[in-house]
């Protein structure tokens, strides 16, 4: 299921769903939601050009910028580094996915903001690159979220393994 981390939540917690996957921050008014981290995730600028110098963010509002929507965690936390080193970036679109945020970098409309992980063959393929920013880059962190006194035994038994078994995968 692909919605707003809010419709999701709001499933979650009227027993409709049994876990959620999501990134960190996890803003809920439900205080019984047990977060468990998996991964860490990288974020980078990806252009269908070899860019080959190291640029700044500052630098970054010379390309047509193809940045994820406000309201999404990525993108709050671009802005919040941006806004620590006293820059505005200024996109010259927003969108929604990732998906089709990678599509518009490989039409050449500009350089884009993703996960590095969503784009890792395509840099080892050479389709896209990776720039080099000065500046280090905000990472994710990726959740499963539930409510342990909803779980029934099968999803009970998949949280079990995923804390269990894949500590050592685990941040």
């Amino acid at each position: 299921v692909i919605q707003r981390s809010q419709v999701i939540l709001e499933s979650l917690e009227n027993n409709n769903i049994d876990f959620m996957i999501d990134t960190s921050p996890i803003e809920s008014i439900y205080n019984n939601l047990k977060i468990t981290p998996l991964l860490d995730l990288e974020n980078c600028f990806i252009s269908k050009k070899d860019i080959s110098k190291e640029i700044s963010l500052e630098e970054l509002n010379n390309y047509n910028l193809i940045l994820p929507v406000k309201r999404s965690t990525p993108r709050k936390q671009l802005d919040n580094t941006c806004a620590n080193v006293g820059v505005e970036l200024k996109p010259f679109m927003t969108i929604e996915t990732t998906e089709m945020l990678i599509d518009s970098v490989k039409k050449e409309m500009g350089v884009g903001y993703v996960l590095r992980q969503a784009v890792i063959k395509e840099i080892k393929e050479k389709e896209l690159f990776e720039l080099k920013i000065k500046e280090k880059l905000p990472t994710l962190t990726l959740n499963v979220v539930y409510v342990n006194e909803y779980l029934t035994n099968i999803p009970r038994t998949f949280m079990n393994k995923i804390e269990n078994d894949y500590k050592e995968y685990m941040r």
